[in-house]
């Protein structure tokens, strides 16, 4: 009878000791499984970061633009300026050399500018219709892949068409990948069905490259994906506005067309437009900058402005004294431009 006793007392502390090591081995297996739901990370501290205990299996991270090699370096700063695209020389009038402005233009932290739709009346409007569009890193390194397929990354080169005269050369400046590239490509946009048997091979190739580049970057919204863009197309704000000053009775005043009324304005500011900058281009105009509150003053009034429109400045409080008219050529400067500087030839 008592070895009986004894037996079923072993069983039963058998029985216990199956159904511990039982609930232990599920408990592990339930571990190990939720291991493996979370990529395999055994070892993190409260913010998902891997931490150093032993066997712990690191949790995958995207590389950083500055780890990542097969990300184009670039520049990154807000008035970096990355990629440019504008006009050069020509056979063009000089006022139009004077408000010229980039195609398209591409800074570091990823915004671009372009010009957008203007309202066609004339005269036109004296403000340029300038349009903002923000995107993220990714969306650069886009552009950036799109510059280097078409040759961009390479180093400055220079490409002519001698069968075309007095037309503009299309300048690309790229800063990315450690240098600056620029490159220039005379009469791009008048290549369609001209004769190509002053060019080799490898110049129509580069041209056609360029010309694709141009276009792609002149409706960047129409193939760039949703999600790379962080700022919808906004009003780019000026920060600095360059003047070219005419007297409105020079020589090389626009000619004002018959039973055409040409709209009168105050100048704003009290800088005399009569001492306004230093002399610029043939010595006809004066040129300046206007920048801070003085800009956001000229504002209101440019905003009402066109492109004829004659502005009253002088001190008229005599009759002695007398007030005169002129002309602005206005031309918005971007980061690290220069102001009034040569046009670009």
């Amino acid at each position: 009878m008592a070895q009986r006793t004894i037996l079923q007392r072993l069983v039963r502390g058998f029985s216990l000791v199956a159904v511990l090591a039982l609930v232990g081995m599920l408990l592990l297996a339930c571990g190990e499984e939720e291991d493996v739901a979370n990529g395999g990370n055994t070892g993190s501290g409260t913010d998902g970061t891997p931490t150093s205990q032993p066997g712990a299996t690191p949790t995958t991270r995207p590389a950083s633009p500055t780890t990542n090699p097969d990300l184009i370096d670039h520049p990154t700063g807000a008035d970096d300026m990355i990629v440019k695209i504008e006009y050069a020389g020509g056979f063009v009038m000089p006022e139009t050399l004077i408000t010229r402005l980039p195609l398209f233009v591409l800074f570091g932290n990823g915004c671009y500018v372009v010009q957008g739709p203007q309202i066609e009346i004339y005269p036109a409007p004296a403000l340029p219709n300038l349009q903002e569009t923000c995107l993220s890193e990714e969306g650069v390194q886009e552009i950036l892949a799109r510059a280097q397929a078409a040759g961009l990354l390479d180093g400055d080169a220079e490409y002519d068409n001698d069968l075309i005269a007095d037309a503009a050369t299309t300048v690309f400046t790229v800063t990315a990948g450690g240098q600056t590239s620029t490159v220039r490509a005379y009469a791009l946009e008048l290549d369609a069905g001209m004769a190509a048997s002053n060019m080799t091979e490898e110049q129509q190739e580069a041209r056609e490259k360029l010309a694709t580049f141009m276009q792609e970057m002149a409706g960047v919204e129409s193939w760039i994906e949703p999600q790379m863009i962080v700022e919808e197309a906004h009003e780019y704000e000026i920060e600095r506005m360059q003047l070219a000053v005419l007297p409105a009775d020079s020589p090389s005043a626009p000619q004002i067309e018959d039973g055409l009324e040409v709209q009168t304005l105050d100048w704003p500011l009290e800088t005399d437009l009569a001492t306004f900058g230093a002399p610029y281009l043939t010595g006809e105009y004066t040129c300046d900058v206007v920048e801070g509150s003085e800009l956001t003053t000229l504002m209101e009034s440019l905003r009402e402005a066109n492109q004829l429109t004659h502005w009253v400045s002088g001190d008229d409080a005599t009759p002695e004294a007398t007030s005169e008219e002129y002309i602005l050529y206005l031309r918005p400067l971007f980061p690290g431009e220069e102001p009034c500087a040569e046009p670009v030839s």
